[in-house]
């Protein structure tokens, strides 16, 4: 497990225990290729997700990032590409 220097938690490790989570997402953070997430809300969905936090407070520095709602599992994460203007997206 990793040891985090912020309240941002490490997303792409799926065998973190995540008991509630507070989801965020950036469209110009996915655009720019980095991997985003699939998490479970509490209703049972599926929300993505750029970052989940263990406080309400985001530290990301991508000024479209919007709260999406807590979260309480991870699903699987999300491979997108940049190319161009346009992305790609592999699950």
């Amino acid at each position: 497990m990793n040891t985090l220097a912020t309240e941002t938690m490490n997303t792409t490790a799926p065998e973190l225990a995540l008991k509630v989570g507070y989801g965020w997402f950036s469209r110009s953070y996915k655009t720019n290729g980095h991997d985003t997430h699939l998490y479970l809300d509490g209703t049972g969905a599926r929300v993505e997700v750029s970052c989940v936090t263990r406080g309400t407070k985001h530290e990301t520095g991508w000024d479209d990032i919007v709260y999406v709602g807590q979260v309480f599992k991870y699903v699987e994460s999300i491979k997108n590409i940049r190319q161009s203007n346009h992305f790609i997206s592999k699950t």
